[in-house]
């Protein structure tokens, strides 16, 4: 009757001493378990999640920028590539052999944060300082990204560019699917006739038309 999330936040939530909630708790963790086997990288998971959220944030840097002044959007992007990596990222993806447009699905779970953090900090420079125009705009992205360059090389002892490729982000979603459905199968989700028929009996009866 509920989604797998919904189980796993009944089960997580319930009173863990009755013997049917501690029974479910163990399922769902070895279930995790196994996800996590089917996926290789447990990074995996926060890649994903960031990812989602440097979307987010693109979107909202690219309004602001637009309503600062900004008319050229490509150069004023490349300006916080440059601050953070010294190179743009035509530049960048030659460097590790990539298409510039698939830059971020190969970043790790530490570069995708570092350039999140990158962008949402410029965005809040450019509203802090109340800048305008495309010159201020695009130097102040570089300025930012030379201060997260600084901060990944203290915490990483390497340069951002030098971070390891990982794997392409569109794989993991189709690896994810390929989990989805082994789960499925191994929880025989698929109703049976008599399930189908109980759930039928149970529905509260429907007025025709006429009775309406």
């Amino acid at each position: 009757m509920l989604t797998r999330f919904g189980a796993y936040l009944v089960t997580m939530n319930a009173d863990v001493n009755k013997p049917q909630v501690a029974q479910a708790q163990m399922y769902f963790v070895a279930m995790t378990r196994q996800f996590e086997m089917w996926l290789e990288q447990p990074d995996d998971f926060a890649r994903i999640a960031i990812r989602e959220e440097i979307k987010g944030e693109n979107t909202t840097l690219a309004g602001i920028a637009k309503s600062a002044g900004v008319e050229d959007y490509a150069k004023f992007q490349n300006a916080g590539y440059l601050g953070m990596y010294n190179m743009i990222n035509v530049n960048i993806a030659r460097r590790r052999g990539l298409d510039k447009e698939k830059l971020i699905d190969h970043m790790g779970k530490v570069e995708m944060a570092a350039n999140l953090f990158r962008n949402t900090m410029t965005e809040e420079r450019i509203k802090s300082q109340n800048l305008h125009g495309q010159a201020a705009l695009e130097a102040a992205h570089q300025i930012v990204g030379r201060g997260v360059r600084k901060m990944v090389q203290e915490q990483t002892k390497m340069n951002p560019e030098d971070l390891p490729i990982e794997r392409r982000l569109p794989d993991i979603h189709s690896q994810l699917k390929i989990g989805q459905r082994k789960m499925k199968a191994i929880d025989g989700e698929k109703p049976t006739k008599k399930a189908n028929v109980r759930k039928r009996k149970n529905e509260p009866p429907t007025l025709s038309a006429r009775g309406s």
